[in-house]
């Protein structure tokens, strides 16, 4: 046996990268249908962050033995004000009382501030963007990294719930963009 490749002994951040591939990119992919340039579109993009932020954070909160990470739904909720859209319901999540779920919820939901900062580019000048614009601060994703790497190395098989838990992430964000589909309310 090969244990060069043997992708358990590869630190907890990148079996979770490699293994939600998939994932982030169906996701991505329902995000691509979103015109970031146009107004109505790109209100419906904010709302469907919004149902999943709002969700993922509300589920978080529960941990606060979590690494440090900043909320972002009240941007989402002050953008979309700004367009004057109503704030939709937030979908829901059970992270099951699993530290180790909510770790792999945290990385899914703060690698999401990623993929914003390259979206600003299609997002129409005169829209509001502080959602966006709410990248990590330096060393913030570095450390969120470490942080799961560290927690799956204290806690023996942490890492098949850190993983169920980044899946759970990624199924909340395919959610809420297909209860968004766009141009569904023009």
């Amino acid at each position: 046996m090969d244990l060069t490749n043997d992708i358990s002994r590869e630190p907890a951040a990148a079996q979770l990268r490699a293994r939600t591939r998939g994932q982030h990119e169906a996701v991505d992919a329902l995000y691509s249908r979103y015109d970031l340039g146009t107004c109505g579109s790109y209100g419906e993009f904010l709302q469907a962050q919004y149902r999943a932020v709002a969700a993922a954070e509300k589920a978080l909160k529960a941990f606060p033995a979590l690494p440090t990470w900043r909320q972002r739904a009240d941007l989402v909720a002050t953008d979309l004000r700004s367009l004057g859209i109503p704030l939709p319901v937030p979908l829901s999540i059970d992270l099951l009382s699993s530290p180790a779920r909510a770790h792999g919820l945290l990385y899914v939901t703060e690698g999401s501030r990623l993929g914003g900062r390259l979206l600003l580019r299609a997002v129409a000048d005169d829209l509001p963007t502080r959602f966006l614009e709410d990248g990590h601060h330096p060393g913030e994703w570095r450390r969120l990294l470490a942080a799961c790497d560290q927690f799956a190395n204290e806690h023996t098989g942490a890492i098949e719930d850190m993983l169920a838990g980044a899946e759970a992430g990624f199924h909340l964000f395919a959610e809420a963009a297909v209860v968004t589909v766009p141009g569904a309310a023009r």
